[in-house]
């Protein structure tokens, strides 16, 4: 019997067989590193996508966060020029009329009076006649423009008059003038006038003037027109 040796086919066809795989593997890789670029080039350009997209809306951000900061500096400075202007409608308040105050006082002083002092200044309350908001000189500070916003006017005077009865004239003379509408007497006492070495009456009198009106008359009124 005739032996064949089958040896090298058989190593022929492993080695075939190993090439095949070996050729299917590479394919097999070749493939799954396309595949991965591919995935790799997507993500990219999405990441891309995003990122413009992130610079805008930083940009976008920024822009607003400067336009914020902008209205808030022009609402600081409207705030301040609001103020400032308060102020000096205040201030023109303020000035009111003293030289009509003057006129009528010195229509009203009798022969045998003289002053010797006279201050016109704004009065937080209706009868606080004697404690000015601001006194000559003073600066407005911020604390006291609510008192000063509508201000109320007084008249302090000092001086000298020859008799109890010429001190009451006066302030007879004062109640009976249109533009005072309280008046009320200070310290009166009798001194000795050193330049004449005689008797004299000291006095300080306080006057509002008119216009103020308490707050509960406008509602009164508007109370009885409902009625």
């Amino acid at each position: 019997m005739i032996r064949i040796n089958l040896l090298p086919i058989r190593e022929e066809a492993r080695q075939r067989a190993l090439k095949q795989q070996l050729m299917l593997l590479v394919l097999v890789l070749v493939a799954e590193v396309l595949a991965l670029s591919g995935w790799y080039a997507s993500v990219a350009d999405v990441v891309r996508s995003k990122q413009s997209i992130l610079r805008q809306e930083q940009e976008t951000s920024a822009e607003l966060q400067r336009e914020a900061g902008s209205l808030e500096k022009l609402r600081k400075e409207e705030e301040k020029l609001a103020s400032k202007a308060e102020i000096v409608e205040i201030i023109d308040k303020l000035k009111a009329d003293p030289a009509k105050v003057m006129l009528v006082m010195a229509r009203n002083i009798p022969n045998r009076v003289w002053l010797t002092g006279f201050s016109f200044y704004p009065i937080a309350q209706p009868l606080g006649l004697r404690d000015p908001v601001l006194k000559g000189g003073e600066r407005v500070t911020m604390d006291m423009l609510p008192k000063l916003a509508e201000p109320i006017f007084a008249v302090g005077v000092q001086g000298f008059a020859m008799g109890p009865s010429d001190v009451t004239d006066f302030a007879k003379n004062m109640k009976g003038s249109s533009l005072f509408d309280h008046v009320e007497f200070g310290e009166v006492k009798e001194v000795l006038y050193k330049e004449a070495e005689i008797p004299v009456q000291s006095f300080r009198l306080y006057a509002r003037i008119s216009g103020w009106k308490p707050a509960d008359i406008g509602g009164s009124k508007k109370k009885k027109s409902k009625r």
